[in-house]
């Protein structure tokens, strides 16, 4: 019953999908957590039970580079979101897409920003093409940067 209410995507058949999720989820963690503490802080013992252990460093989420914090598609086809990090002392920002058909560039878009949020929008972009993205900051004191190191990513 429960198999057929899931296969059209009823409201209630994926409600409950995600209750046994759940239920899963916490049933590992306390399996994980019996297995811990039955092998007496001995790690050969414990990785034989089929668990890994879980790292004690974790490590901070960087930026992709020192402007851009986050590349996602844009609201319609031929469009990305470029979300930028803010600059002490810019005015504005700079950003250029430059398309890469047959691993030869084409015809940069470059656009003039002077808010980094929300997400900066670039648009004509042709769907399904890989395009490398670069951005600089502009203050009346300095002038332009240097242009950032490209991050790639494909149009949807």
């Amino acid at each position: 019953m429960k198999i057929t209410a899931a296969l059209d995507g009823g409201k209630k058949a994926i409600a409950e999908r995600n209750h046994q999720e759940e239920v899963v989820i916490k049933m590992m963690r306390r399996l994980g957590h019996y297995a811990e503490e039955a092998c007496k802080d001995d790690m050969p013992t414990f990785l034989k039970s089929g668990f890994q252990a879980q790292s004690a460093v974790k490590a901070p989420k960087q930026s992709l580079s020192k402007y851009i914090r986050k590349i996602t598609p844009g609201k319609n086809s031929g469009q990305l979101e470029v979300a930028l990090v803010a600059v002490d002392g810019a005015n504005a920002y700079e950003v250029r897409c430059t398309p890469n058909v047959n691993n030869t560039p084409g015809t940069p878009i470059t656009q003039l920003f002077t808010k980094t949020r929300p997400a900066v929008t670039i648009t004509g972009l042709t769907p399904g093409t890989a395009c490398a993205i670069q951005v600089r900051s502009f203050s009346d004191a300095t002038g332009f940067t240097d242009w950032s190191d490209p991050i790639s990513r494909i149009v949807t």
